[in-house]
């Protein structure tokens, strides 16, 4: 085993098979049996933990893993590949941008990660999320969250599980830039305390519609407005304080309502949007278009910007994807 230099997140490169499969089934105590196909081994891994909750990103060949009942609950995004999920009732699948896996206390299964598979999971206890969430509802839920199993969430149908991936994924890339110079107890707090409220709401139907309920009509209404402004427009310039003066609300209010319903501010929204369109457009591009073209069609005038956000996205160079076409 060798282990890269990484002052963030520790980052270790296995290359004994053996090793990788006993340093996964340490992650978590829902995970064992933790087998890699013979052909082709590797395994690239980095993670840490915020708090509550810990981070881990894999890079890997094939591999399958059984899930056993537990006080934990995973949320699991891909960057590149697949992991399908099976157990006695249901199937589930994470795949890039369109599906996630919420695997709660009552999951019990096989999981199965394809070849040449990125993926980020986020695991936090049971406990964390019930104080949470009784905190964002302000009463007792009792054992509401313990019979969660296995979640296929659609992330281009469910906003909150979207955002929820897209957070995990720039949560754990931040950690990777901000932990060579160093973090904060106070940069962890806050990103610990950000996915929380996100896994709570996506998690728990009971959770996310009484968090619905507690939100004024006119911060729902104004976030909703904004989200089809900024999806018409995404291409174009826009000026954050004229739509928000164009929705009857200020700026800073406009700026909290996206923050407490979306776990964003409404330019990361505008960036996340634009780089879907980049990227839809990349993938369907036709014979001499260039990724610089498409960037500022886009509404990207940084090629260095695009590029860096892009790959922290979509876990692959925009010119990958254009290859890939």
């Amino acid at each position: 085993m060798a282990q890269a230099a990484a002052r963030g997140l520790r980052e270790i490169v296995f290359s004994d098979r053996e090793e990788a499969e006993a340093h996964i089934s340490g992650l978590a105590d829902s995970i064992s049996h933790v087998d890699f196909d013979d052909d082709g081994f590797y395994l690239t891994y980095a993670g840490g933990s915020l708090g509550q909750c810990s981070l881990h990103r894999g890079a890997t060949s094939a591999l399958s893993y059984e899930v056993s009942e537990s006080d934990e609950l995973h949320f699991v995004v891909m960057q590149s590949g697949a992991t399908r999920f099976s157990e006695a009732r249901r199937d589930g699948e994470a795949a890039p941008q369109r599906s996630a896996l919420l695997l709660g206390p009552a999951s019990r299964g096989r999981s199965e990660v394809v070849q040449d598979s990125t993926g980020i999971s986020m695991i936090t206890t049971r406990q964390a999320v019930r104080v949470y969430a009784e905190r964002l509802v302000g009463q007792e839920l009792g054992r509401t969250l313990d019979g969660i199993g296995t979640v296929s969430l659609d992330l281009l149908a469910d906003p909150v599980a979207a955002t929820l991936a897209r957070n995990v994924a720039g949560v754990f890339h931040e950690l990777q830039a901000l932990g060579r110079s160093g973090l904060s107890s106070l940069a962890l707090a806050h990103f610990d305390d950000l996915l929380l409220g996100l896994v709570c709401v996506t998690a728990s139907p009971v959770v996310r519609d009484a968090v619905r309920d507690h939100q004024p009509n006119s911060g729902s209404k104004s976030v909703r407005q904004a989200r089809d402004y900024i999806h018409a427009h995404a291409a174009e310039p826009i000026s954050f304080s004229q739509l928000a003066t164009r929705l009857g609300v200020g700026l800073r209010s406009l700026q909290i309502a996206f923050r407490r319903e979306l776990g964003c501010s409404p330019r990361d929204y505008l960036i996340a949007c634009r780089l879907e369109v980049a990227r839809a457009r990349l993938m369907a591009a036709g014979e001499g278009v260039t990724v610089t073209q498409i960037a500022l069609e886009c509404g990207f005038t940084d090629m260095a910007v695009f590029a860096r956000k892009y790959r922290e996205n979509f876990g692959e160079r925009p010119s990958e994807t254009l290859r890939r076409r």
